[in-house]
């Protein structure tokens, strides 16, 4: 089970946690105020800061405003940014931050980042001292990556300590999070709160209108934030808060919180009319229709699936297939179903333009006793007539499909990745979702045919003779093969 950060007097943690990292700098003591009452009244209990934000000013403003709230309270700060995770440093840093703040004892003490040079050991015993004294009650990591967290989890158990709590950077265009850290984290039982849920403020759509903020002025965030394919996915996300009659803040924020393994975003901002889209995300219903559609936006995701589909292997990062628009569907799935044919196409439609013969590729992709003799006079004619037979394998499947029970939606795009021995599917279950045998068979079936030589098809429908199948020794040891696997897997 998640753990759950809870204040000195037993208040968990709020859905969202609120970043200071603004206060002091460009948020003046007013607007850090206005901002943390703001918090309050939405139901925020869990409250982020650091020992380097602002020179310390975003600590000294926190520290202000809790004091008459400090027991219902969870108060993080982190140590350790600059001078390394010594010892020392560590000490010096928690006693600075406790005086800053004028708190006894602080919720949370991060450790700001991965210091190479310094043992774990020398770490997590400065960390153990501080919590056997009271100044601390858990440990958090931030900006470790998966292993650097599993690894100071196995040492943290060494001095009784537990890691509560990281701190990666995960949004809508920034997803390597999902890869290992959310997973990990989900495992080992940590609470997530990832920073930047807007992306530097990209997702909120305001650069596109001409605004300004970090990306215009910090040349790391314009660097971390500057590929096109996210600035069309924060354009597709406004697009969609339209829709919606919402604010893009509000979709962002709240689709960071929707993740499966329920992470705590840290929402952050200069002012409170900058803030109160984000805090409209604790109470944003996100649909699972509307989690899809935000997801399909990723250029990760984009990527990702564009070449599983190409290449035919069939992993997926989407979640909520069910409920995406066919159009995206149709679209994943004629991918694969082109990708399957690769060599078809390359051999018709490109090869021939650029004046590059293509007897050398076919020779090279063709498997079999077949590769060395061309089926027709010429390797274009060649190339169409493996093409004939793909089409016709996938329209034979379609109406197979549709015969068994699938819609004719369903039955196009599970053909089109049948045929092509991909995976891709309209339904999260895949072909699970039917509950039936005979659809199962039928997919199992043409399978088997796909995966077969389309010259030995094409051979034997030329030569009008099944007996070409069992003459071939490669589809002799495919289907004996299978039969042995299938007979061991009844058994």
């Amino acid at each position: 089970m998640i753990q759950m950060l809870t204040s000195l007097d037993g208040t968990p943690a709020s859905r969202l946690a609120f970043g200071t990292m603004q206060f002091g700098g460009r948020a003046d003591a007013a607007a850090s105020r206005a901002m943390f009452d703001a918090c309050i009244e939405a139901g925020i209990t869990h409250f982020d800061t650091a020992h380097v934000y602002t020179d310390g000013a975003s600590e000294r403003l926190l520290g202000q405003f809790v004091q008459d709230r400090r027991e219902s309270l969870i108060v993080a700060t982190k140590a350790a940014y600059t001078g390394g995770a010594g010892r020392a440093n560590i000490l010096a840093s928690a006693e600075t931050s406790r005086q800053r703040m004028q708190l006894d004892t602080l919720d949370v003490l991060y450790l700001h980042r991965f210091d190479p040079g310094t043992p774990l050991t020398e770490s997590f015993a400065a960390l153990a001292d501080l919590q056997q004294q009271g100044h601390i009650r858990q440990v958090g990591l931030s900006n470790f990556a998966a292993w650097q967290v599993v690894k100071a989890a196995h040492i943290a158990a060494d001095f009784g300590l537990e890691i509560a709590v990281i701190q990666p950077m995960y949004n809508l265009v920034k997803r390597q999070a999902e890869v290992e850290i959310l997973p990990m984290a989900h495992d080992l039982d940590i609470l997530v709160a990832p920073y930047s849920p807007l992306g530097g403020g990209l997702l909120t759509g305001k650069y596109a209108e001409g605004g300004t903020g970090r990306l215009s002025e910090d040349d790391r965030y314009a660097a971390r934030y500057g590929q096109e394919g996210m600035h069309g996915a924060a354009a597709g996300l406004a697009a969609l808060a339209r829709d919606l009659g919402t604010h893009p803040a509000t979709l962002a924020v709240a689709w960071a919180a929707a993740h499966p393994t329920k992470p705590t975003p840290i929402i952050s901002a200069r002012s409170l009319a900058q803030l109160e889209p984000s805090l409209a995300a604790l109470t944003y219903l996100m649909t699972p229709q509307t989690y899809a559609a935000i997801s399909a936006l990723s250029p990760t995701d984009a990527v990702f699936e564009s070449f599983s589909g190409l290449t035919t292997t069939g992993a997926t990062v989407i979640t909520g297939i069910d409920f995406l628009p066919k159009a995206v569907l149709y679209y994943r799935q004629q991918l694969q179903w082109l990708g399957g044919m690769g060599i078809v196409v390359l051999a018709v439609a490109i090869l021939p333009t650029l004046g590059v013969g293509g007897m050398a590729l076919y020779r090279t992709e063709i498997p079999g006793p077949l590769k060395d003799s061309k089926l027709t006079p010429r390797i274009t004619e060649t190339a169409k007539a493996l093409w004939y037979i793909y089409a016709a394998l996938t329209l034979t499947c379609f109406g197979a499909y549709w015969v068994a029970g699938m819609n004719w939606f369903d039955a196009l795009g599970h053909s089109f990745s049948t045929v092509a021995i991909g995976g891709f599917s309209t339904h999260d279950a895949s072909i699970g979702y039917f509950d039936s045998a005979t659809i199962e068979l039928i997919c199992v079936v043409f399978m088997l045919i796909s995966a077969m030589s389309f010259s030995l098809h094409f051979t034997a429908w030329r030569e009008k003779n099944l007996l070409q199948y069992f003459q071939d020794p490669e589809a002799r040891f495919l289907i004996a093969f299978l039969a042995l696997l299938s007979l061991i897997t009844i058994g």
